[in-house]
């Protein structure tokens, strides 16, 4: 699965952080560093295990140390109706 941002998201970048207002429920999201990273990678075409390549490089971190925080992070995302389903 390729995770995807519901398209009707209202996201602002502020300081390398991203804040998320979700009208259609009523709630706002803050993402720290490593979640808004993730975040931005959401874009219906990039494997989990992509992203978690893309963040220990950016990170200098071995992929293997990343995924279970990844797939963590993309689960509590859907758990919050932030993704496509």
């Amino acid at each position: 699965m390729r995770p995807a941002r519901r398209a009707d998201l209202l996201t602002r970048i502020i300081d390398d952080e991203v804040i998320i207002l979700d009208r259609e429920r009523g709630q706002v999201h803050h993402l720290n560093v490593t979640a808004s990273c993730i975040w931005n990678q959401c874009d219906g075409a990039t494997s989990p295990d992509a992203i978690a390549g893309r963040l220990a490089a950016e990170f200098g971190r071995e992929q293997h140390d990343l995924d279970a925080d990844v797939a963590t992070t993309l689960d509590e995302f859907r758990r919050l109706g932030l993704l496509e389903p």
